[in-house]
């Protein structure tokens, strides 16, 4: 958890010590996440980290980027294993700007996650997402992504009728990763 506030702490700075001019174009992006759970619903499961792969278009100024993000999560003692997975829809809007090499932003949007129990019990629901990020270019194509991202999940699917829905999902994210434009 010290690791978190660690990369908000320079996230937040790197924020705040000036982002710059929007690239245009097509990219595809893989990062890594630690996905945080925050909600009693599912706090039976420990945090986890994973893999998360998106593909955008970057307008000037505005951009639109599908994300996939999954992660395993150890359950609690006597407790079940989960997978964690998410499709998303996300729209950027750039803020502050300084120079060419980075970029800060705003990212929110709508999702749909499953929750994969090992117990055979699956969750599905969707949410809102909302964060913020910066990418730091290294030349022209590529970039070095920070993001901090809260995701609201609303599960209001179960395949096993004894499990009530909805239950909420909330997810903390923080993620890095590299991206490449086309």
């Amino acid at each position: 958890m010290k690791s978190n506030w660690i990369l908000i702490a320079i996230l937040l700075i790197m924020i705040l010590s000036g982002p710059a001019v929007a690239k245009e174009g097509a990219y595809f992006g893989l990062g890594m996440v630690e996905n945080i759970i925050l909600s009693d619903d599912v706090d039976f499961v420990e945090d986890a980290y994973g893999p998360n792969i998106f593909v955008g278009y970057k307008f000037r100024p505005l951009g639109v980027e599908v994300d996939w993000v999954s992660s395993e999560h150890q359950g609690h003692i006597r407790k079940a294993d989960a997978d964690l997975t998410g499709f998303s829809l996300n729209f950027i809007v750039p803020i502050l700007s300084r120079d060419e090499r980075s970029e800060s932003y705003l990212l929110g949007g709508y999702g749909l996650y499953k929750f994969d129990l090992s117990n055979g019990n699956e969750l599905e629901g969707n949410g809102y997402n909302l964060g913020v990020g910066i990418d730091h270019y290294f030349n022209e194509r590529v970039a070095q992504v920070v993001r901090i991202m809260y995701r609201y999940i609303d599960y209001d699917k179960a395949n096993n009728p004894t499990v009530p829905t909805p239950l909420e999902g909330n997810v903390f994210t923080v993620e890095i990763g590299f991206k490449h434009y086309f």
